[in-house]
Protein backbone atom coordinates (compact mmCIF):
# COMPACT_ATOMS: atom_id res chain seq x y z
CA UNK A 1 0.00 0.00 0.00
CA UNK A 2 1.41 3.52 -1.00
CA UNK A 3 1.91 6.12 1.71
CA UNK A 4 -0.51 8.35 1.34
CA UNK A 5 -2.72 5.25 1.37
CA UNK A 6 -1.77 4.14 4.47
CA UNK A 7 -1.77 8.04 6.13
CA UNK A 8 -5.56 8.74 4.69
CA UNK A 9 -6.44 5.28 5.62
CA UNK A 10 -5.29 5.78 9.21
CA UNK A 11 -6.89 9.59 9.33
CA UNK A 12 -10.16 7.67 8.58
CA UNK A 13 -9.79 5.56 11.27
CA UNK A 14 -8.67 7.95 13.33
CA UNK A 15 -11.73 10.13 12.58
CA UNK A 16 -13.85 7.19 13.46
CA UNK A 17 -12.66 6.32 17.03
CA UNK A 18 -12.57 9.71 17.47
CA UNK A 19 -16.74 10.38 17.22
CA UNK A 20 -17.15 7.65 19.35
CA UNK A 21 -19.44 9.12 22.27
CA UNK A 22 -18.65 8.02 25.67
CA UNK A 23 -20.23 10.76 27.76
CA UNK A 24 -22.89 8.22 28.83
CA UNK A 25 -19.92 5.42 29.42
CA UNK A 26 -17.58 7.29 31.85
CA UNK A 27 -18.61 8.67 34.54
CA UNK A 28 -17.34 12.60 34.36
CA UNK A 29 -16.29 12.28 30.92
CA UNK A 30 -16.68 15.35 28.29
CA UNK A 31 -16.46 14.13 25.28
CA UNK A 32 -15.30 17.71 23.94
CA UNK A 33 -12.12 17.83 25.76
CA UNK A 34 -11.10 14.10 26.54
CA UNK A 35 -8.78 15.40 29.11
CA UNK A 36 -7.89 14.51 32.55
CA UNK A 37 -6.35 15.87 35.48
CA UNK A 38 -2.69 14.18 35.96
CA UNK A 39 -4.17 13.42 39.28
CA UNK A 40 -7.19 12.18 38.84
CA UNK A 41 -6.86 8.52 40.54
CA UNK A 42 -8.68 5.61 38.83
CA UNK A 43 -9.37 2.10 40.45
CA UNK A 44 -8.62 -1.43 38.45
CA UNK A 45 -12.61 -3.04 38.73
CA UNK A 46 -11.87 -6.25 36.46
CA UNK A 47 -9.88 -9.24 38.30
CA UNK A 48 -7.01 -8.43 35.73
CA UNK A 49 -6.36 -5.79 33.74
CA UNK A 50 -4.26 -5.71 30.72
CA UNK A 51 -1.76 -2.92 30.34
CA UNK A 52 -0.55 -1.99 26.58
CA UNK A 53 1.80 -0.07 24.75
CA UNK A 54 -0.97 1.82 22.36
CA UNK A 55 -4.97 2.62 22.89
CA UNK A 56 -6.19 -0.99 21.27
CA UNK A 57 -6.31 -4.50 22.13
CA UNK A 58 -3.80 -5.48 19.50
CA UNK A 59 -1.42 -3.49 20.91
CA UNK A 60 1.93 -5.43 23.09
CA UNK A 61 0.79 -6.26 27.03
CA UNK A 62 3.46 -4.48 29.22
CA UNK A 63 1.92 -5.68 31.92
CA UNK A 64 -1.26 -5.75 34.05
CA UNK A 65 -3.21 -4.83 36.92
CA UNK A 66 -4.93 -6.23 39.60
CA UNK A 67 -8.73 -5.25 40.73
CA UNK A 68 -8.48 -2.44 43.29
CA UNK A 69 -5.36 -1.25 42.17
CA UNK A 70 -5.35 2.37 42.12
CA UNK A 71 -3.38 4.59 39.00
CA UNK A 72 -3.06 8.44 38.33
CA UNK A 73 -4.46 8.48 35.12
CA UNK A 74 -3.21 11.34 32.75
CA UNK A 75 -5.98 11.10 29.92
CA UNK A 76 -9.46 9.80 28.97
CA UNK A 77 -9.47 9.07 24.83
CA UNK A 78 -12.74 9.51 23.38
CA UNK A 79 -12.31 5.48 22.25
CA UNK A 80 -12.33 4.24 25.76
CA UNK A 81 -8.33 3.93 27.22
CA UNK A 82 -6.92 5.75 29.96
CA UNK A 83 -2.87 6.72 29.93
CA UNK A 84 -0.99 6.87 32.81
CA UNK A 85 2.88 6.20 33.27
CA UNK A 86 4.22 2.67 33.94
CA UNK A 87 7.87 2.14 34.43
CA UNK A 88 8.18 5.50 33.25
CA UNK A 89 6.87 5.10 29.84
CA UNK A 90 3.31 6.06 28.77
CA UNK A 91 1.10 2.77 29.01
CA UNK A 92 -2.41 2.61 28.25
CA UNK A 93 -5.41 0.27 29.56
CA UNK A 94 -9.62 0.03 29.19
CA UNK A 95 -11.38 2.52 30.77
CA UNK A 96 -14.50 0.06 30.82
CA UNK A 97 -13.14 -2.09 33.61
CA UNK A 98 -11.91 1.51 35.86
CA UNK A 99 -14.03 3.49 37.98
CA UNK A 100 -13.12 7.32 39.27
CA UNK A 101 -12.38 7.64 42.95
CA UNK A 102 -11.89 11.07 43.56
CA UNK A 103 -11.26 14.17 42.07
CA UNK A 104 -13.49 17.64 41.48
CA UNK A 105 -15.84 17.78 38.69
CA UNK A 106 -18.61 20.33 37.36
CA UNK A 107 -22.19 19.94 37.56
CA UNK A 108 -23.90 20.07 34.10
CA UNK A 109 -27.21 21.59 35.16
CA UNK A 110 -29.34 22.24 38.07
CA UNK A 111 -28.32 19.10 40.35
CA UNK A 112 -29.90 17.78 43.70
CA UNK A 113 -27.55 16.96 46.64
CA UNK A 114 -29.26 14.05 48.08
CA UNK A 115 -29.30 12.45 51.39
CA UNK A 116 -28.28 8.63 50.19
CA UNK A 117 -27.75 7.61 46.52
CA UNK A 118 -31.59 7.03 45.32
CA UNK A 119 -33.99 9.65 43.30
CA UNK A 120 -36.30 9.57 45.85
CA UNK A 121 -34.31 10.61 48.93
CA UNK A 122 -34.40 14.20 50.33
CA UNK A 123 -32.89 16.52 48.84
CA UNK A 124 -29.93 18.59 51.17
CA UNK A 125 -30.13 21.32 48.69
CA UNK A 126 -29.73 22.13 44.99
CA UNK A 127 -25.97 23.21 43.41
CA UNK A 128 -26.24 25.60 40.49
CA UNK A 129 -24.93 24.71 36.75
CA UNK A 130 -20.98 24.92 36.24
CA UNK A 131 -20.37 24.97 39.76
CA UNK A 132 -17.22 22.76 41.39
CA UNK A 133 -17.93 19.85 43.68
CA UNK A 134 -15.81 17.10 44.84
CA UNK A 135 -16.13 13.46 44.46
CA UNK A 136 -15.45 10.73 47.22
CA UNK A 137 -16.92 8.01 46.06
CA UNK A 138 -18.73 5.93 43.38
CA UNK A 139 -22.26 3.83 43.36
CA UNK A 140 -23.42 2.73 40.37
CA UNK A 141 -24.72 5.78 38.35
CA UNK A 142 -24.14 7.91 41.99
CA UNK A 143 -21.48 10.20 43.25
CA UNK A 144 -20.81 10.69 46.38
CA UNK A 145 -19.88 14.41 46.52
CA UNK A 146 -18.89 17.61 48.71
CA UNK A 147 -19.98 21.05 47.92
CA UNK A 148 -19.10 24.30 50.12
CA UNK A 149 -18.83 21.92 53.09
CA UNK A 150 -22.18 20.05 52.53
CA UNK A 151 -21.97 16.19 51.72
CA UNK A 152 -24.41 14.05 50.00
CA UNK A 153 -25.00 12.33 47.14
CA UNK A 154 -25.98 12.95 43.18
CA UNK A 155 -26.32 11.19 40.11
CA UNK A 156 -23.25 11.00 38.09
CA UNK A 157 -25.47 12.08 34.85
CA UNK A 158 -24.99 15.73 35.84
CA UNK A 159 -21.89 16.19 36.44
CA UNK A 160 -19.04 16.49 33.55
CA UNK A 161 -15.24 17.96 32.96
CA UNK A 162 -12.21 16.65 35.07
CA UNK A 163 -10.30 19.25 37.27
Amino acid sequence: MKKWQKASTASVLALGILSFPLSSALPFFEASTAQASAAYTYEVTAGKLNIRAAANTQSKVLGSLRKGVKIEIQRITTSGWVSFQYKGKIAYASAKFMLPIAGTGVTKTNLHLRKSAAASSASLLVIPAGKKVTVHEWAGDWARIDYNGTKGWASSKYLMGFE
